[in-house]
């Protein structure tokens, strides 16, 4: 067998942590336009009982592309976006370098899967003591 258990377990840690660098330092996170709005006590509708409604929004900018309530009304694009009480920007996640990228989610890989392996060799090992320990008529 090449190399101990404890050697093993620590390259796996160290492809783990290596690939888990090589994935934070390949892509990059940016704000779009897009914003997803949730509007409490809100209907879409006028002269609608907004007490209990729920409105919700895709918007680009300061336009709704879709909007819904929890009536089931649902209006697509041309009006002003709502301003909502969780009004969240979507966000664009890029590979700047892709080659660390590749990298990294094959070093991710290789770890976790020799850490998986490695949950076999007890399994495998207590095979073998039982096979050493039987004794074979003469």
């Amino acid at each position: 067998m090449i190399g101990t258990v404890r050697t093993w377990e620590r390259t796996a840690r160290l492809a783990n942590l290596m690939g888990a660098i090589c994935l934070l330092l390949s892509l990059q996170a940016m704000p779009s336009d897009f914003r997803f709005v949730t509007e409490t006590n809100a209907s879409l509708m006028p002269g609608d009982d907004a007490a209990t409604s729920h409105a919700y929004a895709v918007c680009i900018r300061d336009r709704t592309m879709a909007a819904a309530d929890s009536r089931g009304t649902v209006f697509i694009g041309a009006r002003k976006c709502p301003d909502g009480d969780n009004a969240i920007s979507a966000t664009i996640v890029t590979a700047r370098y892709p080659p660390l990228l590749y990298l990294g989610l094959a070093l991710l890989i290789l770890g976790f899967s020799s850490q998986f392996l490695m949950t076999f060799r007890p399994i495998f090992r207590s095979r073998k003591i039982v096979l050493d320990s039987v004794t074979l008529p003469k």
